[in-house]
């Protein structure tokens, strides 16, 4: 006896060849038979007749992490079909927690009634909850270099290094799939190359994907693109690169420079694919803006820091200098955690800015 049975749909593999009548049987979460099953019986039938069938998507670049715990019914990924969400990206994932690093703040705003701390006590804490998708995790960088040294503003040691690598192993032994880095956020933008060749070289060792948040998706995309190419060639990994586009209308004539670094690349055997998304927008966090030097530290540094008069000029005047688009009226502020500042939410950045 089957556990599931779904019958009268039309089948489409996702091959891209024509769509099949025909019923699905399945047993122990796995397809047992195709074909006709009108004389097999199952616990459970599913009336498919005039419905299209076809495999789950997998939202390969996902910050579900935490928010499955929240929601673990995932109503905004079933009801658009994925089945699988790969977390862990843009440098930031559940785990490895100490006490040198924290959550990213929209994570660490929710309530969870577990604790975690590595990838085997989140996951533990992620299937209590019963998630409605299926769950593949890559090691943030951002995470992993936060856990060893905080958010400081230097290369790792020969130490530091040791024990990103330690933890990276110890996470892939347990079932991560590979590594993240977010090269715009603190501190993955304070990282030299070689310390992600190095850790990437372990990644090529268990075969496990290397997906990056390049370091300028805008006019300096082209050298981003040559850097994550070095690190494939460097360590042999596997190489995703994420959300790619080419950020500021003034930039979008790169697109065909990027293109052919990436065909380029892989025409000589490089394995390095990208993903995108379909619209001209992005979703991150304000403090993107800051220059280096104003990203390091605790939170309380970094406000210290806005909050000093002669300092927050020179971050203004930074800021100013580095945007090659004036588009404060395109920015909008979609979520605001402090409770003084959530009437801005919602409103464009240009309007806040003119009612503080």
């Amino acid at each position: 006896m089957l556990d599931y049975k779904i019958t009268g749909g039309t089948i489409f593999d996702g091959t891209g060849k024509k769509g099949v009548p025909a019923d699905i049987g399945i047993k122990n979460d796995t397809i047992a038979e195709i074909g006709n099953l009108s004389q097999v019986t199952a616990r459970k039938t599913i009336d498919a007749s005039r419905k299209n069938v076809c495999p789950g998507f997998i939202d390969v670049h996902s910050h579900s992490d935490v928010f499955l715990m929240i929601e673990p019914s995932a109503p905004s990924k079933i009801l658009q079909g994925v089945t699988t969400e790969v977390v862990g990206n843009c440098g930031a994932s559940a785990f490895p927690l100490t006490k040198k690093n924290r959550l990213p703040s929209d994570w660490a705003a929710q309530n969870y009634k577990t604790k975690w701390h590595d990838i085997n006590t989140y996951f533990h804490a992620l299937m209590k909850t019963k998630p409605a998708v299926n769950v593949v995790s890559l090691v943030g960088h951002n995470t992993l270099r936060a856990s060893v040294m905080g958010y400081e503003n230097r290369p790792a040691s020969s130490d530091e290094i040791r024990q990103m690598e330690y933890l990276l192993e110890q996470a892939m032994d347990n079932g991560a799939k590979g590594l993240s880095t977010g090269l715009v956020y603190p501190p993955g933008m304070f990282t030299p190359l070689s310390e992600i060749k190095k850790l990437a070289k372990i990644i090529s060792r268990y075969k496990g994907i290397y997906a990056s948040h390049m370091r300028n998706e805008g006019r300096k995309i082209c050298e981003s693109i040559k850097e994550t190419i070095e690190i494939a060639e460097a360590s042999g990994a596997k190489i995703q690169i994420s959300h790619l586009k080419t950020s500021g209308k003034s930039n979008w004539h790169l697109l065909d420079a990027v293109l052919e670094l990436i065909e380029n690349a892989r025409d000589e055997g490089i394995d390095v694919t990208a993903d995108r998304y379909p619209y001209i927008a992005g979703y991150t966090d304000l403090d993107i803006l800051l220059p280096h030097w104003a990203a390091e530290g605790e939170k309380k540094t970094i406000m210290a820091r806005l909050c000093d008069k002669k300092t927050r000029e020179e971050i203004i005047a930074e800021i100013q200098d580095s945007r090659t688009e004036n588009d404060w009226e395109n920015i909008v502020i979609a979520s605001v955690f402090a409770g003084k500042f959530k009437k801005f939410s919602g409103k464009k950045l240009s309007e806040a800015a003119s009612e503080m």
